[in-house]
Parts: C-alpha cells; sequence; structure tokens
C-alpha cells in the first residue's frame, strides 16, 4: 500500500454537493449519470535539478527519482489508468556538473513513464537539442518553433485528459503566450481556442504555467479550463484552491512529495468533488529496482567528470595553497584543536566516501576544505590535509595568518558565527539548523 510506505505531508478532502435544480438545470443527454468513475492524477513540478535529495539531514532527505519511481509504481499498481504529469522545471543551473545531472535527469524521467510535462525556460538551458538525450512527452504551448506538440491528450479508460504548458514569458528560445484575445497574426497558436475545443471534444483539460495565479486569471479565460498549475512553492505543495470549476494547485520545488489527486466528475466533465494528498518520500521509501543501472551511470558519470577536473588542477598547481590545514592551527590553537578532533566536523570526508560520493562536487565542498577555491582540496592522494571540514573552512584561507603569528587576520575574522555556518548550513542541506544548538557541539572561543 501507498499510504504503508509514505509519509503524507497534508491531505485535502473537499466534496462539492450540487443542487438538484442545478442537476435539473445542467445540460446533458438524458439518463446521464451524474457522476463520472473517479479520476486519479500524480503531479509534480520544478524538480530543479534534485535528481536526488542531500543526504546529511533527516529532515531534508525527502524525494529523489529513485523513490519517486516506487511511489508512482505502487499507484499504478493499484489504478493502471492513472495519469502522471509535470509543470516542468527539471533543471537548475548551467555548470558542468549541473549538465550531467540535467542529462541523467531527463534519462531518469524517462523511466518513469510520464504522460506529459510541461516545458519551462529553464528546460532549455542547454539548449533545445539537449532535450533530445530522452524521449519524453514534453509539451510547449508556445509561439517558438521547438518542435515540442502545443498540447498532448492522453486516454485512459475511456477519460480524456488535454495537457496544455504555458511559458511564464518570452525568452531566448522560447516565446511566451499572448493575453486572451490577441489575434492570430500576434501569436499563431491560440491557447484559449485549443483549451475551449478540448474541453467541447469532452476532456478533462489541464493547464501548466509558472504565473502567478493573478497574473494568469488577468490573461487568460479560465471559462474551460479544469485544472491548473501556477507557479510552485518552495519544497512544500500549496493547498488546492476551487475557482468556480477551476482547480488551482501549486507543486512544491525539489522534488520532495509527489502530488495525488483523485476528481470526481460530474456529467458535464467538470470536477464536481476531489481529494488531494501531497505523498512524502523520506529515506524508508525503496528505491526502484528498474533505477539500479541508470543511478550507477549517472554516478559513473559525475565521478568521471570529477577525475577529469582533478587531472587538469594538479596540472595547473603551483605555488604555495593559500590554506595551511588544521596542523598548522593546532600549533597555537590547541584546545579548539581538541574541541575540532572531537568533532563530525573532522570526520566529514569520510561520511562522504561511505556512501561512495566522495566525487560528488555538489558534496565536497562541505565536506573539505578549499574545494574549487585555488589551492584547495583536489584529491585525497594530492591534498590528504585539506580533506574534512576544518577551521579554514570558517575562519578562511590562514597561512598569512599563521605565517604572521597571529598578527595577520585571518580572513573571515569579522564575520559572524551565523554567517561562517551558513556557508553549509543553509536551508537545501540543513534544514534542521539551530545556531545556539549546534554551536555547543563545537564551541570554542
Amino acid at each position: 500500500m501507498v499510504h504503508e510506505m509514505t509519509t503524507v505531508f497534508s491531505k485535502s478532502l473537499r466534496w462539492l454537493f450540487l443542487s438538484l435544480a442545478s442537476f435539473a438545470l445542467a445540460p446533458g443527454p438524458a439518463g446521464a449519470d451524474v457522476a463520472r468513475p473517479q479520476v486519479e492524477i500524480l503531479y509534480s513540478g520544478d524538480l530543479t535539478g534534485e535528481l536526488e535529495p542531500c543526504g546529511c539531514s533527516e529532515t531534508g532527505n525527502l524525494g529523489g527519482l529513485k523513490r519517486r519511481a516506487t511511489v508512482i509504481a505502487r499507484i499504478r499498481e493499484k489504478n493502471p489508468d492513472t495519469f502522471v504529469i509535470s509543470s516542468g522545471g527539471l533543471f537548475a543551473g548551467y555548470s558542468a556538473s549541473e549538465r550531467i545531472t540535467a542529462e541523467y535527469i531527463l534519462k531518469g524521467m524517462a523511466l518513469l513513464n510520464y504522460d506529459a510535462i510541461g516545458l519551462q525556460k529553464r528546460d532549455l538551458s542547454f539548449g533545445r537539442d539537449f532535450l533530445d538525450h530522452a524521449d519524453l512527452p514534453w509539451v510547449a504551448s508556445s509561439s517558438a518553433p521547438l518542435g515540442f506538440p502545443k498540447s498532448r491528450v492522453i486516454e485512459k479508460n475511456g477519460v480524456r485528459l488535454a495537457f496544455f504548458s504555458w511559458p511564464d514569458s518570452a525568452g531566448p528560445g522560447l516565446g511566451g503566450m499572448q493575453p486572451a484575445g490577441a489575434s492570430a497574426q500576434d501569436d499563431p497558436f491560440d491557447l484559449e481556442a485549443a483549451i475551449r475545443e478540448a474541453k467541447q471534444a469532452g476532456a478533462i483539460t489541464v493547464l501548466a504555467t509558472t504565473l502567478p495565479l493573478e497574473k494568469a486569471r488577468a490573461l487568460i479565460s479560465f471559462d474551460n479550463l479544469d485544472i491548473l498549475f501556477k507557479e510552485a512553492s518552495y519544497e512544500i505543495y500549496g493547498e488546492p484552491r476551487l475557482l468556480e470549476k477551476t482547480l488551482v494547485l501549486q507543486p512544491g520545488a525539489r522534488g520532495m512529495y509527489l502530488g495525488h489527486l483523485k476528481l470526481t466528475l460530474d456529467r458535464n466533465n467538470r470536477i464536481a468533488g476531489f481529494e488531494h494528498e501531497a505523498i512524502a518520500m523520506p529515506a524508508k521509501v525503496p528505491d526502484a529496482p528498474q533505477m539500479e543501472g541508470w543511478y550507477k551511470a549517472y554516478n559513473d558519470a559525475v565521478k568521471a567528470n570529477y577525475l577529469r577536473k582533478v587531472e587538469v588542477r594538479k596540472k595547473m598547481k603551483s605555488g604555495a595553497s593559500p590554506f595551511s590545514g588544521a596542523k598548522a592551527c593546532k600549533a597555537c590553537h590547541q584546545k579548539e584543536h581538541e574541541t575540532w578532533s572531537a568533532s563530525k566536523h573532522a570526520r566529514a570526508y569520510k561520511t562522504l566516501s561511505n556512501v561512495e560520493k566522495a566525487f560528488d562536487p555538489n558534496c565536497l565542498a562541505c565536506h573539505t576544505l578549499g574545494f574549487n577555491q585555488d589551492g584547495g582540496f583536489i584529491d585525497r592522494q594530492l591534498t590528504a590535509g585539506f580533506a574534512n571540514v576544518q577551521c579554514e573552512s570558517c575562519h578562511g584561507a590562514a597561512r598569512a595568518h599563521a605565517g604572521s603569528g597571529g598578527t595577520t587576520p585571518t580572513p573571515n575574522h569579522e564575520w559572524p558565527r551565523e554567517r561562517m555556518c551558513a556557508q553549509c548550513h543553509n536551508h537545501d542541506h540543513s534544514p534542521d539548523f539551530d545556531i545556539e544548538r549546534y554551536w555547543q557541539k563545537i564551541a570554542h572561543p
């Protein structure tokens, strides 16, 4: 059972009861049933590059495509006719390491067999052709000639769902939609007309966008729209909101939860009632076996990229490092060194080795000294003395400080504790961080 393997973040139940008068006035064929069979939808949006969760804290260890695959498979096992859709926003940035992650997000999403995925501007971070790394059901209801369908109509068990994706605004490579009433000359694709035609054909109409609700309402009519995905919130799914006959949903970014919607339709194929929950995916949700090969290939690619960078940095390495290492600090700060030696900071690199992440740049920056900085950590063989979180991780490179006998201040000597800690103990990686409680673990003058 899905609920036995997941933690439910929130569950909303809304039943709308129609009066007898409204049934009598509602158009429809004679003898038509008042309600159609329940329709089930799984939805997500704004993954923002989070192929897997950060495992540094239990609270933040939510989500990841391997767990998502498990949840989707279990729900599909109970109801093979479940629609699975995404409002897009799969990628985060533009760097080489993020490009690798983006490639494997595409490949991973392909293994999850989504029915439709909206295209956002960030999905074009590496160009249009980059998206061909995997065959995904993209939808781009825009004026730009991107080669993707303007809509997708998916039919399951006699129920049709028409999915549209509205770009947030015009931008490089991605044309935006025009306001309601714009002429075909302004935009060759009339979104409002397409939604109306899909509704008249009996489909559940869904529009994904990154616009705020009020802006979307000002630009397009909701008369024939059943479901609107508005701009995503940070991590947490928003509570569904029914505006007349349009259900407004808000995905949560970073892929920590999966939206689960059950719809009851009236005889006109409009929403008569719904159940909604945001399914959390903590560590107790098992990884899907079919994702094992994909995840190994991803780690191999990340490791190969790391090793290539190591070779480049070895060739470039010359002269003295601005970092001195914890042993140099010990000469004058023995008590502080004892406190550090007994802390988890002194064993930070080992925690990566234990989970085979000692090559992941997303992790190394906060488990070593000066990674990706001139003279900082390169690898365990060449810069063994810079493994782990050290004094200079917080106080800044201190070779000049040590060489002057302490007369030259450390670079970060004016920083408050909160700023030093926040370099790594931020919301993404350490959501439960509390400066007063955590400071006691490493308290020193």
